[in-house]
């Protein structure tokens, strides 16, 4: 039992060995992220691990519940149920919290890999194991709890212990005993196979029918999904699901910009590149402007706007905080009363698409020659 426990805890440890991989050798975890087969692999490997190593601990558990019984004396087998078979259930469950705790702590090591490393695997794939791990967790704690609750009457049925039946009272089969195939002992004789050894004997049990419900009714909600989505074509593919949800994110995102575009200001604004609003901004220009800086920028009473020469900054936040400001001190008054925020931002950006264009009749340098911090 000890070697058997021992093979079943070193196959859920290597569950560890390839996060340890991928967390030192990162091109290998970026080569894992790009193969699909290597993420089904290893989550099956969390599933079957986890399946084993409970599935073990229970069945090494009643293999040794059913050892100790068959060796107490006749005479005293009326009290192993409440005295020797504490002390097997307190065994089975000291192995099944080890491994929970295994499990709790392999979960937290993906986690802290997840979240703090840098060289953590990235993908959908890591995530679900992540989420493959919690569920073996689960059931991990439904098998303790089942070990703490209904291991009596339960061990008593699955190992065929017989028990004397009361006299004068029928033999019958509750719902439950059909629905679960919990067979009572002595229905035993109908499915014995007559191969004992070692006095065990082998029965012929059927699968549960709630087994067999699942696994029928796996099979048509299958072929109805055949006929839903290839045949008739009623549903979306995943790619079709896809381009829907990007499509109404795109939507959504248009909507979200038209509603929060007017919370613009020298803080956050960027230079805007539409050919649209750019047009619109000089006619804007041509009505506001041009009285001081002229139809093309060229500079009258205000200076050139073309030249590479400023006097209070370049960036689109120093142009933009020009025209919402003004200069009171040159005669430029602020245009943020008249003016949106967001013509603003696009008369700031078509003044600084205006370098270069070297119109007729530029008036001469003022300020200071600066590099273009935003191009077009």
């Amino acid at each position: 039992m000890k070697s058997l426990l021992r093979i079943l805890t070193g196959l859920m440890l290597l569950v560890v060995i390839p996060i340890a991989i991928f967390a030192f050798f990162p091109k290998l975890a970026e080569w894992a992220n790009q193969q699909p087969w290597i993420q089904t692999l290893y989550m099956f490997f969390i599933g079957i691990a986890a399946f084993a190593l409970f599935s073990g601990l229970d069945l090494l558990n009643r293999v040794q519940v059913f050892k100790s019984y068959v060796g107490v004396a006749d005479t005293e087998k009326e009290n192993y149920w409440k005295q020797d078979f504490s002390s097997e259930r307190l065994g089975f469950l000291r192995s099944a919290i080890s491994a929970l705790l295994l499990l709790a702590l392999i979960m937290v090591l993906l986690v802290f890999n997840l979240m703090v490393l840098p060289k953590a695997p990235q993908g959908d794939w890591y995530l679900w194991s992540i989420k493959a791990l919690g569920v073996a967790i689960a059931i991990g704690v439904i098998m303790i709890l089942n070990g703490v609750l209904f291991l009596d009457k339960g061990k008593k049925v699955i190992l065929g212990i017989h028990e004397k039946p009361l006299v004068g009272v029928p033999k019958a089969i509750t719902w439950q005993d059909r629905l679960f195939q919990i067979r009572p002992s002595f229905l035993d004789a109908e499915v014995d196979l007559k191969e004992d050894f070692d006095g065990i004997s082998e029965l012929d049990n059927p699968p549960p029918p709630w087994f067999m419900f699942l696994f029928y009714g796996s099979i048509v909600f299958a072929g109805i999904y055949l006929v839903h989505y290839a045949v008739l074509k009623n549903g979306l593919n995943p790619t079709q699901e896809y381009l829907a949800d990007d499509a109404a994110r795109k939507a959504g995102a248009k909507i979200y910009l038209a509603k929060h575009e007017g919370n613009v200001d020298e803080t956050n604004v960027t230079l805007q590149k539409d050919k649209g609003k750019l047009a619109d901004a000089g006619q804007i220009f041509v009505q506001r402007c041009a009285a001081c800086h002229g139809e093309k920028g060229e500079g009258k009473n205000g200076p050139n706007l073309t030249d590479a020469y400023w006097i209070h900054g370049n960036s689109i936040k120093e142009v933009f905080a020009t025209i919402k400001n003004g200069v009171l001190e040159k005669g430029m008054v602020a245009w943020k009363d008249q003016i949106s925020p967001p013509n603003m931002r696009a008369v700031a950006s078509y003044v600084l698409s205006l370098q270069g264009s070297k119109p007729a009749g530029e008036k001469e340098p003022q300020g200071d020659k600066l590099e273009m911090k935003e191009k077009f």
